[in-house]
This record gives structure tokens, C-alpha cells and sequence, in this order.
């Protein structure tokens, strides 16, 4: 991670990242993700006013900053919860959530959606019903490329690209 700092300068990587508060699981994460994202999809928690991004992905940024510039073990409930209530997400609902087993549900939903489309890592791009997969360190312009022709394309017949 260190080492690719040095093509993305712009971002803010701790220099002990992976060597110290190290979470030992980022299961924690996700539930707590998972359970904030079924309170704004239900309309429990509304978009702030004039705010770029939801609440949900608000919080999904801090977490990510959390770990990689401040090196929080965001695994820690603590650390989870004091995120939650910087933002004003009320905590005994998510954690409602994840204790009625909303959470869980739906996270295991999204686990097995990643293996039955084979999803072997991040990014992976999946277009054309599952027909076309871009992943990895993919270009810009071979990701426009598939876009477009899917764009284009008038009949069913195989891409050229």
C-alpha cells in the first residue's frame, strides 16, 4: 500500500499503515456499513441538505480515511461508533439493526452475489449481464471503450472489444 503512494500523491497514506492498529477483521465494517445502508434506504436517515453525498457514503469516506491516514482500527466498536455519532447516525438504531439480524442478512446476500459472479477483486467491472468482466489495473479508455460499444451496439451480437 506504501508503495503505491507514490503514483497517487494526492492521497494520505499513514506510514505504519498494515504494521500497527491492525483491525483483525473488517467484518465489523461491513455490518456496520450494511446496517447504516438498510436505515437510509428505509428513509431513516435523510440526506443532509446540500450535502454531495448521503450520509451512507459520508460515512463509507471517514472509515476509509479512518484507516488509511489515521490509522484507526476500524474494527473497534468504539472507533465505529464514534464515526457514527460525528456524523449524527443514531447508533442504537444500527446497532438494532445488526442485532436483529437485518445487517447480517444482508450482508451474506452480498457475499454470495460476489461468488456467483465470480468477482475475483476490486475494482471489477461486470457489464453486458455478466458477459463482460473488466478487472484490475484496467485503463480509462478500455473501460470507455466496452461502455461505449455497449452503447451502440443495435442488435445481440459479440463485442469486438
Amino acid at each position: 500500500v506504501r508503495g503505491l503512494q507514490q503514483h497517487f500523491p494526492h492521497v494520505d497514506i499513514h506510514p505504519q499503515i498494515w504494521t500497527r492498529n491492525i483491525p483483525a477483521s473488517s467484518m465489523p465494517v461491513h455490518l456496520t456499513l450494511k446496517a447504516v445502508q438498510l436505515l437510509e434506504k428505509r428513509g431513516g436517515l435523510p440526506r443532509p441538505a446540500g450535502a454531495p453525498r448521503t450520509l451512507f457514503e459520508e460515512l463509507v469516506w471517514q472509515l476509509r480515511l479512518a484507516f488509511f491516514s489515521k490509522l484507526q482500527n476500524i474494527a473497534d466498536e468504539s472507533v465505529l461508533h464514534g464515526h457514527l455519532e460525528a456524523l449524527g447516525i443514531p447508533v442504537d438504531e444500527v446497532e438494532a439493526e445488526i442485532s436483529n439480524g437485518n445487517a447480517h442478512a444482508a450482508l451474506s446476500l452480498d457475499m454470495d452475489d460476489h461468488r456467483n459472479r465470480m468477482i475475483e477483486g476490486s475494482p471489477t467491472w461486470i457489464m453486458n449481464e455478466g458477459r463482460q468482466r473488466l478487472y484490475g489495473n484496467v485503463g480509462y479508455r478500455a473501460i470507455a471503450a466496452n461502455i461505449q460499444e455497449l452503447l451502440e451496439r443495435e442488435v445481440d451480437l459479440p463485442d469486438w472489444c
